[in-house]
């Protein structure tokens, strides 16, 4: 929430604190990484998410907001938290700093295992690379993962879509509970 207060801080500053118009809008980049989206799939995978959701990180968040009035529910001042090098690899982006003399910042909690995502990064990772063949084998499953959890998130929206869609509006319905199951995540 923080993070939102600053951006809509920053644009409407640049707009003199005017209202914004449809032409404003701020972005928040962080610099995950492609390594980044695969540990989320794979954090996903041991909460046990449903297979419509193994996917990774969004390359940018949906629009929110930006107004800092609640009397100014006009207006059109959006933001996004945007992802921008989620197609680069960490040690790509290492190598890069590297070459060119500039330094980086890493968080020190990345230092250790005591954080599941750490443990996932140092020890499973690894392991699954060298089980799949090398990193671009495992990488080619990560996006294929990937790329059938979007499909079937896709295609199950579509179809409640199109099922609501087609009831009168006054209707109920009931799911049978014996023929549905449904999966929680923790």
């Amino acid at each position: 929430r923080k993070l939102r207060d600053l951006l809509s801080d920053l644009v409407l500053q640049t707009n003199n604190n005017t209202m914004c118009d449809s032409n404003r809008w701020g972005a928040i980049l962080t610099a995950h990484h492609g390594d980044d989206s695969d540990e989320t799939i794979l954090l996903k995978l041991l909460r046990g998410s449903h297979l419509s959701n193994l996917r990774g990180m969004e390359a940018r968040s949906e629009k929110f907001d930006l107004a800092t009035d609640s009397s100014s529910s006009s207006s059109t001042c959006v933001g996004y938290f945007a992802k921008p090098m989620l197609q680069l690899r960490k040690n790509d982006i290492t190598k890069f700093l590297e070459s060119n003399a500039l330094e980086w910042r890493e968080d020190e909690s990345n230092a250790t295992n005591k954080y599941k995502r750490n443990k996932v990064r140092k020890e499973l990772i690894p392991l699954m690379r060298e089980l799949a063949g090398g990193e671009q084998a495992l990488q080619k499953r990560f996006n294929n993962i990937d790329q059938q959890s979007r499909a079937i998130s896709k295609d199950l929206k579509e179809r409640a879509t199109s099922y609501l869609a087609s009831m009168p509006s006054q209707s109920e319905f009931w799911l049978p509970g014996d023929e549905v199951d449904i999966l929680c995540e923790e």
